[in-house]
């Protein structure tokens, strides 16, 4: 039987083995038995071959020659590779371990594409307030930070990390009281510092959007909730980078 991780707060609940991610019924009987036995083996092959092909498929959208060869197919990667993830939710020890489970309520997911909107729209007007640019950003990185950006992102900051941080806060008694909100500064300001080295309204912008999805990882259990909100907002940004005087 798995033992639960716990801590004080939430629950993760590593599971033995992967959920099957395709119906029963769409595959052929040659290949259930082949599928379950993957999923099956000890260790999971599968979650190593997600990892790895996720971390290849990102690796891609930047070359510039492959985005020129075909932008069609690089859209395409990008995006199954996004929702391939977001249904691997819940489904196997590595990424449950990180925090990518489905939030402890659905409304959770409705909260996220709110509070990504709300965020766009306050560092919209934030930068139009002081006289600053929106910017601008190649089609490569706009496609990566609107789908597989912000899901490797926030396993890396909100989930990796704020676990790490927030274990080591409640392993020291003078730090307990305050795991969280450690945990929410720590894993904010590497974000903000992994982004920008340089101190001013750009770094507190995203220094800012940093606890904004770290909030949202801690209420609602979930680095998937925190991705979608960082997606979102990412998408008006890129948006207002594309028509400037639309947004």
């Amino acid at each position: 039987m798995a033992v639960p991780v716990m801590f004080t707060g939430w629950t993760i609940k590593p599971f033995r083995h992967s959920v099957k991610l395709v119906p029963q019924c769409l595959m052929a009987s040659v290949l259930a038995r082949t599928s379950a036995r993957l999923l099956a083996s000890s260790p999971n092959y599968l979650e190593a071959t997600a990892v790895i092909s996720v971390v290849a498929a990102s690796r891609f959208l930047f070359k510039p020659l492959f985005w020129t060869f075909s932008p069609g197919l690089c859209v395409s990667v990008a995006t199954a590779a996004a929702l391939f993830l977001y249904a691997c939710l819940d489904n196997g020890q590595i990424i449950t371990y990180l925090g990518w489970v489905a939030p402890r309520r659905p409304l959770y997911w409705l909260y996220a594409v709110l509070a990504g909107l709300a965020g766009a729209a306050a560092a919209l007007f934030v930068l139009r307030g002081t006289g600053l640019s929106v910017g601008s950003a190649p089609a490569t990185e706009l496609l990566y930070g609107v789908t597989l950006g912000p899901v490797i992102e926030e396993v890396t900051f909100r989930g990796a990390a704020f676990s790490v941080v927030y274990v080591t806060a409640c392993s020291a008694k003078i730090l307990m009281p305050w795991r969280i909100g450690i945990s929410v500064l720590v894993t904010s300001l590497l974000f903000a510092w992994s982004h920008t080295r340089t101190i001013g309204i750009p770094w507190i912008m995203i220094f800012s959007m940093g606890i904004g999805y770290a909030l949202m990882r801690w209420r609602s259990n979930s680095t998937g909730t925190a991705a979608l909100m960082h997606a979102i907002y990412n998408g008006v940004i890129a948006i207002a980078m594309i028509h400037p005087a639309g947004l």
